[in-house]
């Protein structure tokens, strides 16, 4: 073998090594990019399962609802729970003082904030 053909037959093997080596980094890089993907992969399943599984098995009702059922079936009149609320007194005093609580029958106060009745205690 001459020289020429020596030396080239070295940096062949040379390279040949460095690719070998980057092969089996390469391979390792996969090998951890593949577990990653099923990991995450797995997540999304699984929040997609919580997520069908909420809306399937929750069903709520508003109280929107509640209060046009209240009102149209049970045929309350809720104008007559919005004067007991509101008395003539109340509204008085909501006028003079503005936001804060006020007394109503039984122990109960109707919080008002902004010239309207938020809740009742």
């Amino acid at each position: 073998m001459t020289l020429k053909r020596t030396h080239i037959l070295k940096q062949l093997e040379s390279r040949r090594t460095k690719l070998l080596v980057e092969i089996e980094t390469l391979n390792l890089e996969q090998k951890d990019f593949q577990r990653k993907h099923t990991t995450v992969t797995n997540k999304f399943k699984s929040i997609e399962r919580q997520i069908k599984n909420l809306k399937e098995t929750n069903l709520e009702v508003s109280e929107h609802a509640m209060l046009r059922y209240i009102e149209r079936v049970m045929q309350i009149d809720l104008s007559i729970i919005r004067d007991n609320i509101l008395t003539n007194e109340n509204k008085l005093k909501i006028k003079i003082l503005g936001n804060g609580e006020y007394p109503l029958k039984d122990k109960f106060k109707i919080v008002v904030k902004n010239n309207l009745v938020v809740t009742i205690k």
